[in-house]
């Protein structure tokens, strides 16, 4: 019994930090809650580089279809969209639509 009381203090704290050893590279992948997973969007890639290019018109419905999946995907006011509602406001901007960038900036606010 005394020696099995001695092996029993020995191997506890061996085992705990094996057990800790073992579980921090499995804690260390996971994502957190709050993952962007539901922004990523092919759609939202293509528009911004039709944007720096110049090209807003035809990277305007591009980034109207993006933010809509993107709504659907993570939630109408989810704060992760303020991004890409951000992008189209810019792309808005490019051929003149003022008022549809002003109601997107809007919405960003509501967001906020």
């Amino acid at each position: 019994p005394m020696q099995y009381r001695n092996a029993m203090r020995f191997c506890q704290p061996v085992l705990a930090v094996l057990l800790l050893a073992a579980l921090i590279p499995t804690l260390a992948l996971q994502n957190p809650a709050h993952s962007n997973s539901c922004l990523v969007s092919p759609a939202a890639n293509q528009a911004g580089a039709l944007y720096a290019l110049g090209q807003s018109a035809a990277a305007l419905p591009l980034a109207e279809d993006a933010i809509e999946s993107s709504k659907i995907d993570c939630g109408k006011m989810n704060i992760a969209l303020i991004s890409q509602f951000a992008d189209l406001a810019a792309i808005y901007q490019g051929p003149g639509c003022y008022d549809d960038s002003e109601k997107v900036l809007r919405q960003i606010i509501a967001i906020k």
